[in-house]
């Protein structure tokens, strides 16, 4: 679902993402694992930023999507030409500054910290 390759846009991976999701956490959903919820999301959504990574290819393309997100010109430029792989680029500041979690849930992205609680809150 999160393969690097696989062309589908944001939406879609995400569509098929939160149904995924959504199963896994209702099999589980009787056991006491918050913190395993929550390392998952972590991981789910690192993986996200370097699918969308991945995804803007070029680095006039890059640097276009993380100025529009509010990264100053000067740092997207460096960040838009770093060698550093993908999973590094993913887990740094200017991009964890650029695609929030609050970016991610509007793309429509459920995280299953947010089913937990909504599962003990009813």
């Amino acid at each position: 679902l999160t393969r690097k390759t696989w062309s589908l846009s944001t939406e879609e991976r995400l569509v098929r993402l939160n149904a995924f999701c959504r199963g896994w956490f209702n099999y589980f959903k009787l056991a006491d694992a918050k913190k395993s919820f929550r390392q998952l999301d972590e991981w789910i959504r690192s993986r996200l930023r370097y699918c969308i990574w991945h995804q803007w290819k070029h680095i006039r393309t890059k640097l276009n999507a993380l100025v529009s997100m509010g990264i100053p010109k000067a740092k997207a430029y460096q960040w838009a030409n770093t060698r550093k792989g993908g999973w590094r680029v993913c887990h740094s500041f200017i991009l964890t500054r650029a695609i929030t979690i609050d970016r991610l849930h509007n793309f429509g992205y459920i995280s299953l910290s947010q089913l937990y609680s909504l599962r003990l809150s009813t």
